[in-house]
């Protein structure tokens, strides 16, 4: 099964966010990230994370990769959130594979993700 197919099957929604910053009553910066960038359709992998112990307490870290049927070069970024399943993931990185550039319906992006831990 082709990736295009497996993203327009059984793919789920997942939501771009962008960093707004902010300055509140005291001066200090604020970072938000309540800007939509966009919502796609995107078949979404998370790993099986590690539970590594800072002084004494547990801290879970899960990271996961997100397939996107479109090209979105540009579009999105490093500074960029994404949430999907009430989770906020970090980009650590945005790769677009060129061997189906001159199909359109073969572009896509890959996003490889780190969750946020609240």
């Amino acid at each position: 099964m082709s990736l295009d197919t497996m993203i327009s099957k059984r793919g789920k929604v997942i939501t771009v966010k962008s960093k707004t910053t902010s300055t509140d009553v005291t001066g200090s910066s604020i970072e938000t990230y309540n800007t939509i960038v966009g919502v796609y359709r995107a078949m979404f992998q998370v790993g099986s994370g590690s539970d590594p112990q800072y002084a004494g307490r547990e801290s879970r870290q899960r990271t996961a990769t997100a397939y996107i049927k479109d090209n979105l070069d540009g579009k999105i970024g490093i500074a960029d959130r994404v949430s999907y399943n009430g989770a906020d993931w970090e980009i650590r990185s945005v790769r677009v594979p060129d061997e189906h550039a001159s199909t359109s319906q073969m572009c896509y992006t890959i996003l490889n993700l780190e969750e946020v831990l609240q």
